[in-house]
């Protein structure tokens, strides 16, 4: 069993420098604003934050994915499924608002990150059946940006294949927009985004890879966030993404180019935070116990 453990976990750990310590910054855990990993299904209509139990209410189609359908398609992996048929007269999306459970605090947490003009989102995604539509994939709710309350948010991509990434409004670039074409080939397949904003600078990063970016002129973030909405844009129910979402983080730091790299290898996103001596994770049991597949389960 021991050979298999160490195996496994240096496989698991592609950014660790010597297989007992990783290649990355470790995050302050406050830092992480929210992280919804979408395995635990028993809460059935929404899900809860591993960082501050923020609930995530799920409306229409919006559920939890079946067993193994998660990002890394392993046991115990799940994630958000947006289904198949989100419209206007389906609204189908997940949401965390002033009026939801925790929400108020959320949206304190995130306007006080807005205040240094720094916030990083990263996700993992995959349409169904690779049928990219006009959606958007997240969508933070502002209401004085106006443009549908685009606080921030990814079209990843529109429906012409082209990947928009909004802050304080829309659509003049560089002051609210950074867009282009991305390298993907199949949206079909699950593909990790990650959307930085630092003062005037934008970065998109797709798989690992800085995809899109400015340096420079962009406007600040506005501090009267209300929320956050996953699989459509927020006021627009028609532009509906249809497909799942895995590992929603958001960070009011800045991250960098490891840090992405060591999610897009498929680092859990609150395991960012763990200092050196905590790494790598605690694992509390080994899956299944009675043979076949080794598969660690943190604890």
């Amino acid at each position: 069993m021991r050979i298999r453990f160490y195996s496994t976990l240096i496989a698991l750990c592609s950014f660790c420098a010597t297989g007992i310590g990783q290649a990355f910054e470790p995050l302050d855990p406050d830092d992480v604003l929210v992280v919804w990993d979408f395995n635990d299904a028993s809460t059935e209509d929404h899900a809860v934050s591993l960082s501050h139990g923020t609930q995530l209410d799920f409306v229409g189609e919006a559920a939890f994915s079946s067993d193994r359908t998660g990002r890394s398609g392993k046991p115990g992996d799940r994630a958000l499924d947006l289904g198949r048929n989100g419209s206007a007269d389906n609204p189908s999306f997940a949401a965390v608002t002033n009026e939801t459970p925790n929400g108020a605090e959320f949206a304190e947490k995130l306007n006080a990150s807005n205040e240094d003009d720094t916030i990083s989102v990263a996700f993992w995604q995959r349409w169904h059946d690779g049928q990219v539509g006009n959606s958007s994939s997240v969508w933070f709710t502002s209401p004085s940006a106006g443009s549908g309350d685009r606080g921030f948010q990814g079209h990843v991509p529109w429906g012409n294949g082209t990947v928009y990434f909004d802050t304080s409004g829309c659509c003049a670039s560089p002051g609210n927009r950074l867009n282009g074409g991305v390298s993907v080939s199949d949206w079909g397949e699950w593909h990790h985004v990650a959307m930085i904003k630092e003062g005037g600078a934008k970065q998109l990063w797709i798989n690992g890879e800085l995809a899109l970016e400015q340096s420079s002129d962009a406007a600040p973030l506005l501090l009267d966030w209300t929320g956050l909405v996953l699989g459509q844009a927020a006021t627009e129910p028609q532009f509906a993404f249809h497909g799942l979402l895995d590992d929603v983080a958001a960070f009011d730091v800045a991250l960098t180019e490891n840090q992405i790299k060591a999610l897009a290898s498929g680092t859990p996103p609150f395991e960012l935070a763990l200092s050196g001596d905590q790494w790598p994770p605690r694992i509390s049991q080994t899956f299944p116990p009675d043979g076949g597949e080794f598969y660690p389960v943190y604890g």
